[in-house]
């Protein structure tokens, strides 16, 4: 049996990719962060992939035909799984203020909103076979 995989799949493989990528070179310090913030995004941008491609399993699992959920893998299902990982950045963001006194960051939150626009609408350009467009 061959596994197709989608776009949503592939972009949460990047984003897990980029997520871990970007841990390792904050920790042994292999690129100079104070002068190129690529690295502090990052983990959001990628963190928005992966989870996005994670939930997205629930509903439309790679390999099987035998969802988990009985909701319907649809356009508007998917809006909500994107609108539903950018909510969870922002918990985030307030839960890192409230427990380290550190501050809320906004650019994480637009790099995640960033990845969740770039995750919602390549599939649907590309008219994925696993987005249903009219669910009952």
């Amino acid at each position: 049996m061959k596994i197709r995989l989608t776009v949503i799949e592939y972009l949460g493989i990047i984003g897990l990719l980029i997520y871990f990528i970007t841990i390792v070179v904050r920790r042994y310090e292999i690129i100079d962060n104070s002068n190129f913030n690529l690295f502090w995004f990052a983990p959001n941008f990628g963190g928005a992939w992966f989870t996005t491609a994670l939930i997205k399993q629930f509903f439309s699992p790679v390999g099987t035909n035998k969802p988990i959920s009985s909701i319907v893998f649809s356009i508007k299902s998917y809006a909500i799984i994107c609108f539903g990982v950018v909510i969870l950045a922002i918990i985030n963001e307030y839960a890192y203020l409230l427990n380290t006194s550190g501050a809320f960051d906004i650019v994480d939150v637009i790099a995640t909103i960033v990845a969740q626009i770039l995750i919602f609408t390549l599939p649907i350009i590309r008219k994925e076979k696993c987005l249903v467009e009219y669910a009952e």
